[in-house]
């Protein structure tokens, strides 16, 4: 292995963890990597930025809606109301949609810099823990709530902060336990998902032994006949006409000895002419 190589194996095993590897995914995320210099491995909460990031989008303009809905409540009634117009209703649907989209920036860019802060913690200790990461992200979305609440509140102190405060804590800490049960769940089902294949592919060798088994014992069933002779049962037919048959030759060759005349087969019995006649007449 060359310098080169060695030296940038070295800089690669030393920017896994740490600020090397935060400054690292930082210039690959604002394009601003060195030419020749390899991206970073993707860390995995980055895929995660949905649960993050749509939730906070969708608080954000509902609570933007909400506020535009109330301050038309409590506005006063004019004195001359203006004609209900198409274009009236055209700028008051803007003005609700501002509104919402004002929700929308707000909260929405809160919950983008916890999940940043949250991804970058993972990032910068090599590992994620999901319940520290997750707090120390609403730790910067409540410091940057909180600058927001005091440079915009119109008086002084600023009216519920350290209630929203904690509710910004308690949400982020609140994610951090729903993540990390998440994650026990997914590792059980994979646990059991495992112990399932095992046991399935224990039970298929488990019947292909069996079927292996029975193959061989009707296999040497089959040997065993071929090589004894005829199938079970001709041998006890063929014996007694066998013994029939040598009876009958030694009656046949004890006649000769004696010379008696062989038997015959019994012939039809002679009948006298006159007889043979008579009967005809008569049945004539």
């Amino acid at each position: 292995m060359s310098s080169e190589e060695s030296r940038e194996s070295a800089s690669g095993e030393s920017s896994n963890a740490g600020w090397p590897a935060v400054s690292r995914l930082v210039r690959y995320g604002i394009g601003m990597l060195e030419r020749g210099e390899r991206p970073p491995p993707l860390p995995e909460a980055l895929y995660e930025w949905p649960d993050a990031i749509v939730p906070g989008v969708s608080i954000g303009a509902l609570v933007g809606a909400h506020k535009h809905w109330e301050a038309r409540s409590r506005a006063p009634a004019p004195a001359f109301p203006p004609p209900r117009t198409l274009s009236w209703e055209v700028r008051r649907l803007f003005r609700f949609i501002d509104s919402a989209q004002r929700g929308v920036l707000s909260v929405g860019g809160l919950a983008a810099l916890y999940f940043g802060v949250e991804l970058l913690a993972g990032v910068y200790r090599g590992e994620r823990w999901l319940v520290t990461d997750s707090f120390l992200g609403g730790v910067a979305a409540a410091g940057a709530y909180t600058v927001h609440a005091v440079t915009h509140t119109p008086t002084w102190p600023p009216q519920n902060l350290k209630q929203r405060l904690a509710v910004i804590l308690m949400v982020a800490f609140g994610e951090g336990l729903w993540k990390r049960g998440r994650v026990e769940a997914r590792k059980i089902e994979a646990a059991e998902a495992a112990a399932a294949e095992k046991e399935r592919v224990r039970q298929e060798m488990v019947a292909a032994r069996q079927g292996s088994n029975a193959v061989s014992l009707l296999l040497a069933q089959l040997e065993a006949q071929r090589q004894g002779g005829p199938p079970a049962g001709t041998g006890q037919q063929a014996a007694p006409q066998g013994q029939e048959r040598q009876q009958q030759e030694q009656q046949q060759q004890q006649q000769r000895t004696n010379g008696d005349p062989p038997l015959e087969a019994a012939s039809p019995r002679s009948v006298p002419a006159g007889q043979a006649e008579q009967g005809w007449w008569r049945w004539r």
